[in-house]
């Protein structure tokens, strides 16, 4: 039996998404969202209102607001007049504060509404006369007191996800992975595939730089694809010297 080897080798890339919506088809925002906190102050975690209000939008700059291919911004809005403390589940909570098409915000320490081991939730819901209503709470308890910063941040950005109709990713580094990676400072390649799915930017990303028509080049300039000529020469070459010999 002869065999044949080749000894050029192509690199081929594999696109594999792991992330999951919410719905198979769940409802967009607009273009810019307004980030709501409630009325609480978060006792344990020791932040008044507005500063858990800066909280989140540190949190959304770092990570949700950091994709160029997605057409959605998460802003600044201000502090409601509703609260999440006491509440026992997130739907009462979004049910209870009146508030549509925003994304609200709140920090409650009733382990009832969260469950063992849960130290946040978020989600978000539609209907036709209510709109979108989308929400997170953290959990107002020593365990998430003592995350630092970072993981803090990264907890609430991956209840923003949910917030804005994104489950939970089978790729165990996306911060949208059912446990979340406290050192996480930005976005996995699948949780900015996620965003982008639901919100494409179908407008071109700017930037500075040129790109250059080879066709035009001088001849010094054409001496660039020289080494990749070569490479694929030298593989023919081989490929026709392999394919003469028996291999058992």
């Amino acid at each position: 039996m002869k065999n044949i080897l080749l000894p050029l080798i192509l690199l081929i890339t594999f696109k594999a998404e792991a992330f999951t919506l919410a719905s198979s088809n769940p409802p967009r925002y607009g273009e810019e969202v307004k980030l709501t906190v409630g009325t609480d102050t978060c006792t344990a975690l020791g932040l008044t209102p507005e500063s858990l209000l800066d909280l989140v939008e540190e949190a959304m700059n770092d990570f949700w607001n950091s994709v160029p291919t997605a057409k959605i911004k998460f802003v600044r809005g201000g502090v409601g007049t509703f609260s999440a403390n006491g509440e026992t589940s997130l739907s009462n909570f979004l049910t209870n504060s009146g508030i549509t098409n925003e994304i609200i915000i709140g920090c409650n320490n009733d382990l009832t509404a969260f469950g063992s081991g849960t130290i946040g939730q978020g989600g978000f819901r539609y209907g036709g006369s209510i709109g979108i209503q989308g929400a997170f709470i953290i959990y107002d308890d020593s365990s998430v007191a003592g995350l630092s910063k970072k993981a803090k941040k990264a907890l609430i950005a991956h209840e923003m996800g949910h917030a804005f109709g994104l489950g939970h990713s089978n790729f165990k580094p996306a911060l949208m992975y059912y446990t979340i990676n406290y050192n996480m400072d930005s976005l996995s390649r699948d949780d900015e595939d996620a965003i982008t799915y639901l919100y494409p930017n179908t407008k071109k990303v700017g930037g500075c730089g040129t790109i250059e028509d080879i066709a035009n080049s001088d001849s010094g300039d054409s001496k660039k694809g020289l080494p990749f000529i070569l490479l694929l020469i030298a593989g023919v070459v081989a490929s026709r010297y392999y394919a003469r010999k028996s291999f058992f």
